[in-house]
């Protein structure tokens, strides 16, 4: 803190009205309120984000030493109004005691914050927590973003931090000058769940007495609602899908992959996941285990597997990959991850061949196949709806409000799998959208194909 930053402190016995009022002159982005008597100041400063009060924040004025050549500065002593007047002054009562004793407070301070009990800080703590979680099988592909969260925003600031010095708008300042400031935010509000599960791990193991991240969600910029880029009309999805048939990839396992995507529509990370034990051949269905599905805990743990019937065209499909994956060297993933083969394909691969096939993120995404798919199969091709639902794994009532059991609309589902299947080779052939649809609605009822 330079000269002419503590000439321009304002000097006054501080009140605690004083404090919860203040705020900042009409053109400034930046005050500091004086504690006269401690050299003492609380710090108001605007925050980067629109209509966000500003934050506030206690420090100890430290001047230069001609005995220890320390140069002028500052100590952090927390934000306001977690610690209030009395507590503030209270911290600064002792540094100024131990300062008077002798002892250097800013090569302490520095001590103290880089060496915390062994396994105390964020990042100790965080590390632990994540080794747990990575233990579950089931999730793996979470971990993968769990550990992109902490590597690009949490451990770079927070890592030798004491888990339990973390006060929140230490935490909350620092997702606003990563995520927040990048304009990536639900992102932020992701971060902020993993810091959170950080915390109630090390309230959990004794390491820290509360879970601040729990306590600010509010205070994160909402993110603007998006859907998942889907194209609903069959001339668009006539395009995609010649586009998808025609990419190569490096082998067989992404570009099959992909074509299973529309085919099948299941969510993109139960088609990367899938095993060949999960296959039954003989009844040409694909059993996804409950835990793999997106429920709930107890869900996941009592529910029924989602049954997913195969048309004749996924059969093939998969008949031609596993020669290639059913192997031991893939542990069992009918679509292996080309770099890690014990492991599946990583979560952006689909995307990235959609991409790769010319299809940008904006018109088309792999999960809104999901949507493609029951649009038209209502809309254009006269289904029921619940059958569609049901395929989507989501949840189907029947007019008394109680859920239909997973296997009421098997067969149904058959059939229309296979009419869905049919279509969409019409639409890649080349037929006209009309006629396609046509064919489609009288194999739906009954009628062959001519």
């Amino acid at each position: 803190m330079t000269a002419a930053n503590t000439s321009s402190l304002r000097k006054r016995r501080l009140t605690d009205v004083e404090c919860k009022a203040a705020s900042l002159p009409p053109g400034k982005k930046l005050d500091r309120l004086s504690d006269e008597g401690y050299r003492l100041y609380l710090e108001v400063r605007a925050s980067k984000l629109p209509d966000r009060p500003p934050s506030k924040r206690w420090y100890l004025r430290v001047p230069a030493s001609k005995r220890t050549g320390q140069k002028e500065t500052r100590l952090p002593l927390g934000a306001f109004p977690l610690v209030s007047l009395a507590a503030a002054r209270e911290k600064c009562r002792a540094l100024l005691v131990q300062e008077a004793a002798g002892v250097n407070i800013v090569a302490e301070h520095k001590n103290a914050k880089g060496s915390a009990a062994a396994g105390d800080t964020f990042g100790e703590v965080a590390e632990e927590w994540f080794a747990k979680r990575m233990a579950d099988s089931t999730w793996a592909d979470g971990g993968v973003r769990v550990r992109r969260f902490l590597d690009a925003d949490l451990l770079p600031h927070l890592r030798h931090r004491p888990v339990q010095d973390i006060e929140q708008r230490e935490l909350l300042d620092v997702l606003e000058k990563t995520a927040v400031r990048r304009g990536a935010l639900e992102t932020a509000r992701r971060e902020l769940t993993v810091a959170g599960q950080v915390f109630r791990y090390a309230r959990n193991t004794g390491r820290a007495a509360k879970i601040i991240a729990d306590e600010i969600k509010d205070e994160l910029p909402k993110p603007i609602p998006r859907h998942f880029a889907a194209r609903k009309k069959p001339q668009e999805l006539a395009f995609i899908l010649r586009a998808i048939r025609a990419y190569r990839g490096h082998s067989r396992v992404v570009p099959i992959a992909l074509q299973l995507a529309p085919m099948l529509f299941q969510r993109p990370g139960n088609i990367r996941r899938m095993r060949w034990e999960q296959i039954d051949w003989e009844s040409a269905t694909w059993t996804i285990p409950s835990a793999e599905m997106k429920r709930s805990k107890e869900g996941k743990a009592i529910g029924e597997a989602h049954i997913v019937p195969l048309p004749r065209q996924a059969v093939a499909l998969l008949e031609e990959l596993r020669p290639h994956t059913d192997t031991p060297a893939c542990g069992g993933w009918v679509f292996p991850n080309p770099r890690q083969r014990s492991r599946p394909l990583s979560p952006n691969a689909l995307r990235t061949a959609l991409m790769n096939s010319g299809i940008p993120k904006e018109e088309q995404g792999v999960h809104g196949f999901r949507a493609t798919a029951r649009t038209m199969l209502v809309q254009e091709l006269g289904w029921d709806e619940r059958y569609a639902e049901e395929q989507l794994a989501h949840s189907v009532r029947d007019a008394n409000g109680r859920a239909y059991n997973r296997t009421d609309f098997l067969e149904q589902r058959r059939k229309m799998l296979q009419v869905w299947a049919d279509y969409c080779d019409a639409l890649a052939d080349g037929v006209e959208p009309e006629r396609a649809a046509e064919l489609a609605r009288a194999a739906k009822d009954g009628g062959a194909q001519q």
